[in-house]
């Protein structure tokens, strides 16, 4: 009554008493294995959810990291054409202006320069793209100095603005 089936009753009767009590015995040793099985039923299918709880934590941390990656893509997709597109325009203009025999020749070294900055402008749009890209296991040397450099290039007019000035 207690819920200890390891208890068996020792009855000597030779008659269907002592029947009775062997076959109380046979059940209570088989509701004994029952009850284990189901333990160990139990613990297996505990070790499992565990096991599928923590697979469902690793793909939702791995969906949250492609949805970063994909809104990082989708970013430098916008950069490189809000940007890339005004640069290649200016380029176009610089070359075809440094073809014209108009201009004052003191004016080309300026023009120079200024088609020297717009291919700096274009190759850190470049490298900013292939970052975006990137697989977690790959990685990229960076000279840190062209990447502060291009981050002033674009940065400088909200310097100027501010009227500050900034030395690398």
């Amino acid at each position: 009554a207690e819920g200890n089936l390891s208890k068996r009753v020792q009855i000597t009767t030779s008659d269907e008493i002592e029947g009775l009590g062997a076959d109380f015995n046979v059940m209570s040793q088989r509701l004994l294995e029952a009850q284990q099985r189901l333990a160990s039923w139990n613990e297996e299918l505990e070790r499992e959810v565990a096991r599928q709880t923590e697979n469902l934590h690793r793909l939702q941390s791995d969906m949250a990291r492609a949805e970063k990656l994909a809104s990082i893509g989708q970013m430098t997709a916008s950069v490189m054409h809000e940007i890339g597109n005004p640069l290649a325009s200016i380029k176009t203009r610089i070359q075809v202006a440094e073809e014209i025999d108009e201009i004052p020749e003191s004016c080309r070294p300026l023009l120079t320069e200024i088609l020297d900055e717009v291919n700096r402008l274009a190759t850190f749009l470049r490298s900013f793209s292939r970052l975006s890209r990137l697989q977690e296991s790959e990685h990229v040397e960076i000279d840190p100095s062209e990447l502060m450099q291009g981050v002033v290039t674009l940065m400088a007019p909200e310097i100027r603005k501010r009227g500050l000035s900034l030395r690398l």
